[in-house]
């Protein structure tokens, strides 16, 4: 993965906790925390959803939607692999 993007995608990550941007982004960060999951595979937990997004919508050309990259949707869904 290019190391800017990577932090880039992090970026995103801390910004929608940090500003409340996603109240359920927080939520599920604590939840992930505390299932006794570190600070950085929260970050990659959470940001997997936007750029798998941002992926398919630079390959596909098509819309983004932020429905598609919920938090606690994203993370259930990497929980169960």
């Amino acid at each position: 993965m290019n190391p800017r993007l990577h932090f880039a995608i992090h970026e995103v990550v801390a910004t929608q906790i940090m500003d409340g941007d996603l109240l359920e982004a927080f939520e599920t960060a604590e939840r992930l925390l505390g299932l006794g999951r570190d600070h950085h595979e929260v970050l990659h937990m959470l940001g997997f959803c936007p750029s798998s997004q941002i992926w398919s919508v630079m390959q596909d050309q098509r819309e983004y939607g932020r429905e598609g990259a919920r938090p606690r949707a994203c993370a259930a869904r990497l929980l169960r692999r």
